[in-house]
């Protein structure tokens, strides 16, 4: 799995009582977690075979890999996962279960061809089939539903995170965002915002971008031009981001919608940055409204309004008290909410109601 996919691989190894068999189609330098069984290389003419053929070519292998192990059932992550594990759940008579993350539970209304004609078949596929759908959110449950999921295989589960101790620091002060530089998680909608706030401000208040992708150079520029106080730190390993998120005072993710129209799904991040006590800043946009409580543990500005936006950070920025009480409220919050092992339990219930 990509290094972004790492609320898969945790919640992998959370769930309690089951022993999980990881199977996928290639195992590729720098992932997170490698697969017990993946058949295809990276070459590009498997990559090619890979993008026609799926896992027909080593159905038979599969298949054995899973009645070796005694596989219960299947559990494939995003919907496109799903369409292609629908072959191999057929073929080993397994019931399918599929965890939607966002975009993928609404796809159909993608402007690309591909999108507009063979997801929506495949999905709806897809969804006959599976013995659940699983939403990460209430947002991607209403998404799935105005697809034409069927309301009674729908469950809502969120991922869930690990819950830590807070990460002592003794200088907390700035604002961090955490993600790919991509437009949609609003990278740049942080830094206009911030060239909105006069010149002292600007000046003042550090902002930390971590993360890569192809935005970096556009922000990298603007951020120059502005004469904002910005440090890009590139990716940074998982292990190391509650300690740097420690050492801010406020989190800032400002999600856009998608050219399609979808949105985040969730938002995990705001959940990791609340866990550290920080005040979260972002739109309510999607399923950032059930991972930010505003006014509680953050504030959301209407989606789009770089003004709202510009006047939350300033706000958090100066009002410390104010920051400091969102960010211990996030964090009760969280714990109360989102623990990973609770969530995981909860997912091993769904396992054992569809395996029986």
């Amino acid at each position: 799995m990509p290094y972004t996919e790492t609320f898969i691989r945790d919640q992998i190894r959370a769930i309690p009582d089951w022993e999980i068999v990881k199977v996928g189609f290639s195992n590729v330098e720098g992932g997170i977690d490698h697969a017990d069984f993946a058949p295809y290389s990276t070459r590009v003419t498997d990559l090619v075979v890979r993008s026609v053929l799926g896992v027909h070519p080593y159905l038979n292998a599969y298949k054995k890999v899973l009645q070796d192990a005694g596989a219960m059932l299947l559990h494939a992550h995003f919907g496109p996962g799903g369409i292609e594990a629908l072959p191999l759940s057929r073929a080993a008579g397994l019931p399918l279960l599929t965890t939607f993350h966002g975009a993928d539970a609404a796809l159909s209304r993608s402007r690309s061809p591909w999108a507009r004609s063979r997801y929506p078949r495949n999905l709806s596929e897809l969804f006959r089939h599976s013995a659940k759908l699983i939403a990460v959110s209430s947002h991607i449950a209403d998404a799935l539903l105005k697809n034409g999921a069927p309301a009674k295989k729908i469950e809502v589960l969120h991922t869930g995170t690990k819950i830590i101790p807070l990460r002592d620091s003794d200088d907390r002060q700035g604002i961090v965002f955490v993600g790919r530089l991509i437009d949609i998680k609003g990278p740049m909608e942080l830094l206009r915002a911030m060239s909105l706030t006069d010149k002292e401000i600007r000046h003042s208040t550090p902002i930390t971008i971590v993360g890569d992708g192809p935005l970096r150079g556009a922000l990298e520029t603007f951020a120059r031009d502005r004469h904002l106080t910005v440090k890009f730190t590139g990716k940074v390993d998982s292990g190391l981001i509650p300690a740097l998120l420690r050492s801010h005072s406020v989190f800032c993710g400002p999600s856009l919608p998608a050219k399609d129209g979808t949105r985040e799904g969730f938002g995990m991040v705001f959940i990791e940055a609340a866990l550290q006590e920080l005040a979260c800043v972002g739109y309510a946009s999607g399923g950032v409204m059930e991972a930010v409580e505003h006014g509680t543990t953050g504030l959301l500005a209407p989606e789009g309004d770089i003004q709202t936006l510009s006047e939350y950070l300033v706000r958090l920025t100066r009002d410390e008290e104010f920051s400091a009480n969102l960010g211990r409220n996030g964090r009760v919050r969280a714990k109360a909410m989102f623990n990973l092992d609770v969530q995981a339990e909860n997912l091993a219930a769904i396992y054992q109601e569809v395996a029986n």
